[in-house]
């Protein structure tokens, strides 16, 4: 019986670690504007992650550039052009998460980092003013104004996905109670086998 007591208490100390573990995983959140790519990262119990390490690597796999949150847990880069990105925040510990941006992301904004990212002094393209141009043109400005009305209830879906990604006090202790019910019933059983 001491050998199942202790084989127990164990495994229950490793499930209790382990939840600690898990406790501190975290997650990544991006918000794509323009050409700007804003990142929200968070441990599982909704602290922010300060002063974590940044990498953005583009869809060639090659590493674009390096950056540390902030102390609220927030990255803010622009990217050279649309592209499929992928962003790996890294914090203490060998926590780490990974997010992606698409760039789908990024449509209807080529013209926008395109005209950015030319260089000062090239002369431009003049051309004539047709209807697909003003079509072009009546797209982006319908386009704009939805992001901004919409960006209030951008920022709470984001708010709603960390907290859906957040382990809680609750949701630890009523697993660990399941755990140790199951594991209470199967000693009793194996009390009772041996005559006990």
């Amino acid at each position: 019986m001491k050998k199942v007591l202790f084989n127990l208490f164990l495994f229950w100390a490793s499930v209790f670690l382990s939840s600690l573990a898990f406790a501190h995983k975290i997650s990544a959140f991006l918000d794509v504007e323009g050409n700007k790519v804003t990142v929200y990262s968070y441990f599982s119990d909704g602290t922010p992650v300060k002063k974590g390490q940044v990498e953005v690597y583009d869809s060639t796999g090659k590493l674009i550039l390096k950056g540390q949150t902030d102390l609220n847990g927030k990255f803010v880069f622009t990217v050279p052009k649309p592209d499929n990105y992928k962003v790996v925040v890294n914090a203490e510990l060998g926590h780490r998460a990974v997010a992606e941006v698409k760039k789908e992301d990024f449509t209807g904004e080529e013209e926008q980092i395109a005209e950015k990212s030319e260089e000062p002094g090239k002369k431009q393209e003049q051309l004539d003013v047709t209807a697909s141009i003003s079509e072009n043109k009546l797209r982006q400005i319908v386009r704009e104004e939805l992001k901004r009305e919409l960006k209030p209830i951008h920022q709470e879906l984001l708010g709603i996905k960390k907290e859906l990604s957040s382990v809680s006090f609750k949701d630890v202790f009523s697993g660990l109670g399941w755990i140790l019910g199951i594991f209470g019933g199967a000693a009793l059983v194996y009390a009772r086998k041996n005559g006990k």
